[in-house]
Order: structure tokens, then sequence, then C-alpha cells
């Protein structure tokens, strides 16, 4: 079951809202927490049956784990404990790409059987790890399974982050005070929800056959000529922001109206003017999650700047393979390893400033905003591509080497399809992908989009972690909510 599924917008969610709430005026906070650990397994379950005893197992274990790292802090403990996350995670999602490098380098042909990827596997694996981190430095003093259990489980969080950590999230569930619905939790989470849909369904999955079909095209060994390599690079780039942030708003939105406020995740990541502002802005409780558990660990910047930037590149190495078991994740994540080296570096000179003098701060600014966008672009190509080989024939095309080619036949987004036929045809398919879209013109409209219009925290005034500062604010009012919706899709 997906967030933008039928049955989790019409059925499951009303439901599990109703329930709660209802939980809460019986038996207080301890029902409402039975009621949301049930109703967020069954929503895992609704996926597939079988993981749900995987995801119950590994939480009792980790559990047990905890109380352990609670009596007595021994690291031997902490290991083990990030051990079998670990190894879970590797036995599901690395497996296969494990056993076929090394029957590469051995020359042996092995047949490996395809497992099902647990849904949000990666996510509740690292936060099971920062939990097991933070007790055992002390931060987490927790000794309810109950508590515990709704704290991996709360399904707004669970398949997509973002990667939350014990204290901020479990003291809002407050065992005094039980949560009652609130017409301004609903009202804002409600909005924040339907942006994030908009985002996803009405943007992203209408840019996806476009992306699909190019870099299909890539994958069947057939190099890309310019038109239609910039077209793969911008459609995907698209597709894959508004995914992620339709995704994010949703699980704000979500756990917003269960009156739980999530950490930020996304926060217009394009706008950024260097990597390293890149990184803030984009995926930010991985990236917080990296910078805490790993690049501090080995290092961070306290032992020099070449230690430094060694601790970089393995960190987003790791945070390569994380996104996915193919070599062209770990490039992808060594490639922004190097470019986040880079940017310190220009950083650690003299160089930023004397060119800041010498082009004045509008022109630098915006040359470092193109800089930075493009960079970003070309890595994505590693990012979709199947393989390294694919990857290059799309690289090349960019610069032009593959020749110029012509774009993709353009086709025209919902023109020309009747109210009526648009509605039968998205109950009886049920999915709300429509038409494709006229790829050209609307990449160049979704440009300004990223870079000029506010995103839906600042025209919702929503703060949790991050300052949000603008001209752009949301009035109380649920009138203020629909006539100032439209901009949000900044994000």
């Amino acid at each position: 079951m997906l967030y933008n599924s039928f049955e989790f917008i019409f059925v499951f969610l009303p439901l599990a809202l109703v329930g709660y709430f209802v939980a809460g005026r019986f038996n207080g906070n301890t029902l409402q927490l039975s009621w949301i650990i049930a109703a967020s397994c069954i929503f895992y379950a609704f996926w597939d049956p079988i993981y749900i005893f995987l995801l119950v197992g590994s939480l009792l274990a980790n559990f047990i784990l905890g109380q352990q790292l609670m009596k007595h802090r021994h690291k031997l403990v902490l290991v083990a404990g990030i051990a079998l996350n670990v190894s879970l995670l590797a036995y599901f999602k690395y497996r296969g790409f494990i056993v076929t490098n090394f029957a590469a380098l051995a020359d042996l042909q092995v047949e490996i059987p395809k497992l099902v990827l647990p849904l949000g596997i990666s996510f509740f694996t690292f936060q099971k790890i920062a939990y097991l981190v933070d007790v055992y430095k002390g931060r987490v003093i927790e000794r309810s399974l109950l508590r515990y259990a709704a704290f991996i489980t709360f399904f707004p969080q669970l398949i997509a982050g973002p990667i939350v950590h014990y204290v901020p999230l479990m003291r809002q569930f407050d065992p005094k005070r039980p949560h009652v619905p609130r017409g301004t939790d609903l009202g804002i989470g409600i909005m924040f929800f339907v942006i994030g849909l908009a985002k996803k369904v009405g943007i992203a999955d209408n840019l996806a056959p476009y992306a699909d079909r190019l870099f299909a095209t890539a994958n069947a060994s057939v190099p890309l000529g310019f038109f239609e390599a910039w077209l793969a690079v911008l459609t995907y780039g698209f597709q894959i922001y508004f995914d992620f942030s339709g995704y994010s708003d949703m699980a704000i939105g979500l756990a917003r109206m269960f009156g739980i406020r999530l950490p930020l995740n996304f926060d217009s990541p394009y706008k950024a003017r260097s990597i390293i502002d890149f990184w803030r802005r984009w995926h930010i409780t991985l990236s917080r999650f990296l910078r805490d558990y790993v690049y501090i660990p080995l290092g961070g910047s306290h032992h020099g700047l070449t230690l430094q930037l060694c601790a970089l590149l393995v960190t987003m190495l790791l945070g390569g393979l994380w996104h996915g078991a193919n070599w062209t994740f770990v490039i992808w994540g060594g490639v922004h390893g190097l470019l986040l080296a880079i940017n310190h570096l220009w950083r650690a000179t003299a160089l930023s400033d004397i060119s800041e003098s010498l082009l004045g701060a509008p022109a630098y600014n915006a040359l470092c905003l193109a800089a930075t966008f493009l960079s970003v672009m070309a890595a994505w190509v590693l990012f979709r591509s199947q393989s390294l080989a694919a990857a290059d024939f799309i690289l090349s095309g960019l610069i032009g080497a593959n020749g110029f080619g012509a774009a993709l036949p353009d086709y025209v987004l919902l023109h020309g399809v009747p109210a009526h036929k648009l509605i039968q045809s998205l109950f009886e398919t049920q999915s709300w992908t429509i038409v494709p879209i006229t790829a050209t013109p609307i990449c160049a409209g979704l440009l300004f989009v990223v870079w000029v219009l506010p995103n839906s925290q600042e025209i919702m005034s929503y703060r949790v972690l991050l300052p949000v500062r603008s001209r752009w604010r949301f009035g109380r009012t649920l009138h203020g909510l629909r006539s100032r919706s439209a901009y949000s899709i900044g994000l």
C-alpha cells in the first residue's frame, strides 16, 4: 500500500485517523500507541504479509539489545546490534551484488535466487542503528516496548523516511496528554499531503515515461544524441526531485494529521549554490545520519584537511551504496564525495572570495547555482543507469559526442481529454498517470518552479528543525490554505 493509492487515501487513512482519536478518548496514550502500531503493521503487511515477521522480529531483537545497553554500556553489545541490522540489510539488498562480484573475480557462474526487497528496509535499518547508538551514549532511556514499537513502525515515515531519532519523535507522544483532533493540524496536514500528492502523481509520474524510455535506450547499448541525452537528464532530474519532494511532503502531512511533527527532509535542493549546500537541502535526515554516525566517527573535520577529505569520500561512497546495490550507485556517491572535496578545498582557499569580488555577487551566485545544478544533473545519470556503459552513452551525449539527433516526439499534457474520460480512466486503471506530457517545454517551466517559487514549508511557515524566513507566508485559515497552495509546488 503506497501513499498515493486509492485504498490508502479513501479507506486506510480515514479509518486510522478515526480509530486513533477515538482510542485517545477511551484509554489515553496507551491505546493510541497500540492503535497506531496495529495500523502501521496492517499498512506494511498490505504490501507483502510475510515481511511483517521481519519487521516485528528485528524490532524485538533491537529492543532487547537496547535494554542490555541501558543496563551495561558494553561496546560489544552495540557492535553486535549494528552487525545484526547491517547483516539483515546486506542479505536482502546486497546479497546478489556481493555474490555476483565475488563470482566474477573467481570466474564462476552462480545463479542467485531473487528476493523481493522488503519495503523501507534501508530507512528503518538506519533508524534502529541510530537508536542503539543513542542508547549507548546515554541519550535515550526507554523501558517501554510499546513506545519503541511505535517509534519504529509509525507508518508516515516507515517506508520512505525521514530518518527520525527516538527523542524528538516520541516526546510528542506524551503519556499524560493523548492527542485530540485539532483543526489546525488536520488542515495543515491535509494540505501538505495534497501538495505532495500533486508533485508525485501530477509531475513525477508524468515525467517517468520519458525518463524510462530514454534510459532504456541507453541501457540497450544505443548512444543518445545531444537532445535526447539532455532530455533524459532533465526529465529524470525533475522526476526524482518531485517524487522525493512529494513523498517528503506526504509524510509530513500524514504525521501532522495525527498531531506529530516530523523533521524536514527536503529544502529546495536545486536552489543550492554549492554541493555542500545541496547536501544540506537534499535528503536532510540521511545527510545528518551519515554525518553523525559515519563522517564524524571517521575523524570529521577535527584532524586536518587530508583526513577530512578522506572521511568525506568514504562517507559518500557508503551513502551511494545505501541507495542501491550496483556499482553505478557507489560511483555516484564517489562523484559527490569528490565534488564535496573540491568544494571544501575551494572554500579553504581565497579563490571563492576573489572570484566573487571580480564577478560581483549576483553574477557569482548565478554561476554557482548553474554549476551546482549541472553537476547534480550529470551525476544523476550514474544514479539512474543500469550500467556504467549505459551511463557513458548518455554522458557522452551531453557534450555532443554522439551527434545531435532529434528529440523524441512530444505529447500534450491533458490536452483534448474530456473530463469524464479522464475520471473514467482514473478509476478504471487505478492509476493517477493518465497521459504523457510535453517534456521539453515542461522541463523549461520546471526550472522556473524549482529556482524561483517558494517551497512548501516557506508557504506553510512550517518550522520543525529548520528556521524558515520568507516573504511568502501561510495564512492560518483554510481560505489561506486554498489561496496560496498553488505556489508551494516549488519545493
